[in-house]
C-alpha cells in the first residue's frame, strides 16, 4: 500500500500548490449582471431589455442536492439509493445597500409586479416563456485586479438560467443614526451554465 511522504503537507508544498492554482479566490471579488425581459404589463409601459450591473453587498447561491429512490432489492435498509434527479436548493439570495434613488427597490418590485399584476381589473399572470425563460443572472469570479479569474477550463462565468424573484425580506427602517437601508431578495433559477467570457 502506497502512502504520501511524511513532508507532503509542509509549507513549501502548500505554497507551490497555491501558486500553481492561481492563489486563493477572494469571497469579495465578484461582479453581477442581470438580464430581465421587457415588463410590458407595468402601468408605465415596457422597460429596456438589457443587462444591468448590480452591486450586491452579499450574494449566496449554489446549494445543490441529489434526489434518489430506493431500488427495493434485498439487502440492508431498503436496497440501494439510486440517484434520479438533481436540484438547486434555496435559490440566489442577494443583499443590497439601497441608494438614494431607490433603484434596487424599484427594480425588483417592478419585476414582482410584472410577474403577477392587475390588468383590466383582474389579475394577470404572463406566460413563463415571455417573462422567465429569457431572464438570467451572470456572476463572474474576479481576481485581485478586478479581471475574470482564470479557473480550470475557464469556468469562472456562471450564468443562472431562467431567474425570477420569489421573495423579498421585510424592509427594516429604524431611528438608529447612520444605519443604511438594506434590501434582501431571493431569486429562483432553473440551472447554472459555467463558462468563460475570455
Amino acid at each position: 500500500m502506497s502512502s504520501l511522504p511524511i513532508n507532503a503537507n509542509n509549507i513549501e508544498n502548500l505554497k507551490s500548490y497555491l501558486n500553481a492554482s492561481g492563489g486563493l479566490q477572494r469571497a469579495n471579488r465578484y461582479a453581477v449582471k442581470i438580464y430581465r425581459p421587457k415588463l410590458n404589463d407595468l402601468p408605465n409601459g415596457p422597460q429596456s431589455s438589457s443587462y444591468i450591473t448590480v452591486y450586491p453587498s452579499e450574494i449566496s447561491f449554489g446549494a445543490r442536492a441529489t434526489n434518489y429512490i430506493y431500488d427495493g432489492l434485498q439487502g440492508y435498509n431498503y436496497g440501494r439509493a439510486v440517484p434520479n434527479s438533481t436540484k438547486f436548493v434555496g435559490g440566489i439570495v442577494m443583499t443590497f445597500y439601497v441608494t438614494g434613488d431607490l433603484f434596487v427597490l424599484n427594480y425588483f418590485n417592478d419585476w414582482f409586479d410584472a410577474m403577477y399584476n392587475i390588468k383590466n381589473n383582474s389579475f394577470f399572470v404572463p406566460w413563463y416563456d415571455e417573462t422567465v425563460q429569457p431572464a438570467n443572472l451572470q456572476l463572474t469570479y474576479l481576481n485581485l485586479n478586478g479581471n475574470q479569474t482564470i479557473s480550470t477550463n475557464n469556468q469562472s462565468l456562471w450564468t443562472f438560467q431562467e431567474v425570477y424573484p420569489v421573495e423579498a425580506m421585510p424592509i427594516q427602517l429604524s431611528a438608529k443614526a447612520d444605519s443604511p437601508l438594506l434590501y434582501q431578495v431571493v431569486l429562483n433559477y432553473r440551472s447554472i451554465n459555467r463558462s468563460s467570457i475570455l
